[in-house]
C-alpha cells in the first residue's frame, strides 16, 4: 500500500522525492519481537530496559518502507541485518582512533567471505551475530553474486575506518571527498544488494558493471547520505561533529547555516535529476545486450528497488528516534547502547 510522499519537517526547508512510499504487508510489532529475540540470542541487547531506546529507532518501519516486497523470513533477514548495522555503526560512532577501528573491524571483515566455509569462530557478540546474518545473506546465490556482494560489504565496513581517521584529524573534508565517503558509509552496498536478497534474483553481471547502472547506485548513496545529514544536523551540531555536509559547506564555502542548507538541497535535487537521466539511458543501453525477458524484468525490479530504498530512507527519517537528540545520552551515544556493547580490541 502507499503510505505517503515523505517530506522533511524542518522549518523553511522543503524536501521531497518523486517516488511513492510503499509498506510491506507485515505485522511490524511481531517482526520487531522476533528481531529483539535475535538480538538477545546474540547478546547484543540483553538488558530489557534498553529495549525501548532501541525500538525508538523504528527499524521495522525502516525495513518495511525500504523493502515493501519483503515478507516472512526475507523480511526478518533484512531486519536482522539492519539492526546489526545500527549496533555496528553506533559502536564506532565516536571512535577517533583509525587503528583501533581497523582492528575492531578486522574480525568482521575476515568473516565476510564469499565462501562461508572459510568463516572463523567469532569472539565478540557483534561478530557472532554477523556470522549468522552474513551466512543467510549469501544463501542460495551464485558464486559471481557472492563475490561482488562481498566486495561491496567490505567496502562499507572499511568506510568506518576512514570516518574514524577523519574524526582523529578533526578537519573538514572538501564536499566532493565527503560525499564519496558518505555514500559508502551510509550503506550503499548492503542496502542495494539487499534488493536482490529479499526478492531472490540477481541482476545480470553484464548490466551490473555498466557505467549507467553504477551511476544509479552512486545516486542512491548521495541521496540517502544527504537525507541523513539533514535530519541529523541538530544532533551533529550538538556533538560538535564536522562530518555533516551542511557543516562542511558552511566552513569550506563561508556560508551561513541557512545558505548551506539551501546548497545541500540544490545538490540533492541535482542528484535526483542525474538519477532520472541515467535511468533512461540505462534502459536504452541494456537493449544492446540481448537480455532474456527474465533478465530484463530483473533489471527493472532492481531499479524499482533502488527507488523504494531512497523513498523509504526519507519516510523513515521523518519519524525515527535515530535523529532526535532526546533519544541520546549526555555522551551523545544512543540510550539503547550499553557500554559493553562497544567493540573492544
Amino acid at each position: 500500500m502507499t503510505v505517503s510522499e515523505p517530506k522533511l519537517n524542518m522549518p523553511g526547508v522543503d524536501i521531497t522525492i518523486p517516488f511513492p512510499t510503499l509498506a510491506a504487508d507485515v505485522d511490524l510489532e511481531a517482526a520487531g519481537e522476533r528481531h529483539f529475540t535475535w538480538l538477545r540470542r546474540h547478546r547484543l541487547l540483553e538488558d530489557d530496559s534498553r529495549k525501548a531506546g532501541f525500538n525508538a529507532m523504528g527499524i521495522p518501519h525502516m525495513v518495511s518502507v525500504s523493502y515493501p516486497t519483503a515478507k516472512d523470513a526475507d523480511f526478518d533477514l533484512q531486519l536482522d541485518l539492519t539492526g546489526w548495522a545500527a549496533f555496528y555503526d553506533d559502536s564506532f560512532e565516536g571512535e577517533k582512533d583509525p587503528a583501533r577501528a581497523a582492528r575492531a573491524s578486522r574480525e568482521i571483515m575476515a568473516l565476510t567471505q564469499a565462501d562461508t566455509d572459510r568463516c572463523r569462530t567469532p569472539t565478540h557478540p557483534l561478530t557472532a551475530a554477523w556470522a549468522d546474518v552474513w551466512g543467510r545473506v549469501l544463501e542460495g546465490h551464485s558464486p559471481a553474486w557472492r563475490a561482488r556482494v562481498t566486495a561491496n560489504m567490505r567496502m562499507w565496513l572499511s568506510a568506518f575506518v576512514s570516518e574514524a581517521r577523519c574524526r582523529a584529524e578533526d578537519v573538514y573534508l572538501n564536499p566532493a571527498e565527503y560525499l564519496y565517503l558518505r555514500s559508502e558509509s551510509v550503506g550503499r552496498g548492503p542496502w542495494l544488494d539487499s534488493i536482490e536478497v529479499v526478492d531472490h534474483f540477481e541482476v545480470p553481471e553484464v548490466v551490473y558493471h555498466t557505467i549507467q547502472f553504477q551511476t544509479l547506485r552512486d545516486c542512491m548513496g548521495i541521496n540517502c547520505g544527504i537525507v541523513n545529514d539533514l535530519f541529523s544536523l541538530p544532533m551533529d551540531e550538538a556533538r560538535g561533529w564536522k562530518a555533516n555536509l551542511i557543516s562542511i559547506l558552511q566552513h569550506t564555502q563561508n556560508l551561513t547555516r541557512d545558505e548551506a542548507i539551501e546548497q545541500t538541497l540544490r545538490i540533492y535535487y541535482a542528484d535526483l535529476e542525474r538519477y532520472a537521466r541515467t535511468k533512461e539511458i540505462l534502459f536504452d543501453t541494456t537493449a544492446a545486450f540481448d537480455l532474456t525477458p527474465q533478465e530484463q524484468d530483473d533489471v527493472r525490479r532492481y531499479v524499482t528497488g533502488v527507488e523504494h530504498v531512497m523513498s523509504g530512507s526519507l519516510a523513515w527519517s521523518e519519524t525515527a528516534g535515530r535523529y532526535r537528540t532526546e533519544d541520546f545520552g549526555e555522551d551523545h551515544n544512543p540510550h539503547y547502547l550499553a557500554p559493553d556493547a562497544i567493540a573492544k580490541t
